[in-house]
């Protein structure tokens, strides 16, 4: 998680929940955190001591709207390896901009097809529609932008793009069936 914007509580909830699919390992939950992001998250975590027995947490430090340096990034994915998701909150821009340097080719953090989730306190279509103009053939890269509350199952359908890929071949369907009408 970068960045700890609106109700951050709820979707570290969540996060939390959707990462529980081994018996025997708890998930690591690595968070890109400002000082001020760093001991609010210390104080609610204080507040819930029973957190280490379901997760791992580990903190880096970034300034207000940025990432974390490159070297911090680099030696985590070393140690880490490869991210299954990305969840970043802060101002809409702020967001948008850290969500698309995750996606550079090449990125330190092993992120450029990782799926994203970015915070959002407006609708706004670009990430979607930047997602589907540069998503890989036959890739599961996402970047998908969630309002001020995620729900476990769309966190997982983030992670599971096959019911995507159905509706989109419905639609295109009812697509090519409206498009034969208007021939006739």
């Amino acid at each position: 998680m970068i960045g700890l914007a609106g109700r951050y509580e709820q979707v570290m909830a969540e996060v939390l929940l959707s990462t529980q699919d081994h018996p025997d390992e708890r998930p690591l939950i690595s968070l890109a955190l400002t000082e001020k992001e760093a001991r609010g998250f210390a104080a609610w975590r204080a507040d819930r001591p029973d957190l280490d027995l379901v997760a791992r947490f580990e903190t880096m430090a970034r300034e207000d709207g940025r990432l974390p340096a490159e070297p911090v990034l680099s030696e985590w994915h070393q140690r880490n390896g490869k991210p299954h998701l990305v969840v970043v909150m802060g101002s809409d821009s702020d967001a948008m901009a850290a969500a698309f340097v995750l996606r550079r080719p090449h990125h330190p953090a092993g992120t450029h097809d990782v799926p994203i989730l970015v915070r959002q306190e407006r609708e706004d279509r670009l990430l979607q529609a930047v997602d589907l103009a540069n998503e890989p053939a036959g890739g599961s890269a996402r970047m998908a932008a969630f309002g001020g509350l995620i729900r476990a199952d769309s966190i997982e359908r983030v992670l599971d793009r096959k019911g995507d890929e159905a509706a989109m071949a419905l639609h295109a369907g009812y697509l090519a069936a409206e498009s034969d009408k208007k021939t006739l």
